[in-house]
C-alpha cells in the first residue's frame, strides 16, 4: 500500500512539473501576462520556502524535531511546494487580471 502512495506522489509531481514547464514554453507563458503569472505564482513559491524553512529551522533549534527528521520534512516541503506552485499557476491563469 505505501508503495502505491509513494508511486502516485511521484506522479503527481512529474505531472505538475510537466504543466508548470509547459506554460512557461508556451506561447501564453511567453507574453507580457503569462510573464506576470509566472512572476505572481514564483514569488509566493519563494515566500513559501522561507517560511518553511524558517519554521523547520525553528522546531529544530528547540529541539521539537531532531535533525535528520528535519531533513527529511524539508525534502517532503519541497515537493510539496512543486504541487503549489503548479496549484497556484492553474488559479492565476483562470482568473481575470
Amino acid at each position: 500500500m505505501i508503495v502505491f502512495l509513494i508511486a502516485l506522489l511521484l506522479l503527481v509531481v512529474v505531472l505538475s512539473n510537466m504543466y508548470f514547464f509547459n506554460f512557461q514554453k508556451s506561447q501564453e507563458g511567453q507574453d507580457e501576462r503569462g510573464k506576470l503569472i509566472l512572476y505572481k505564482t514564483v514569488s509566493s513559491m519563494y515566500n513559501a520556502l522561507f517560511v518553511g524553512s524558517v519554521v523547520l529551522i525553528v522546531l529544530n533549534l528547540v529541539d521539537i524535531v531532531n535533525a535528520e527528521t528535519t531533513i527529511e520534512l524539508l525534502m517532503y516541503f519541497l515537493i510539496f511546494i512543486g504541487v503549489y506552485g503548479t496549484f497556484l499557476l492553474y488559479r492565476n491563469k483562470n482568473k481575470p487580471m
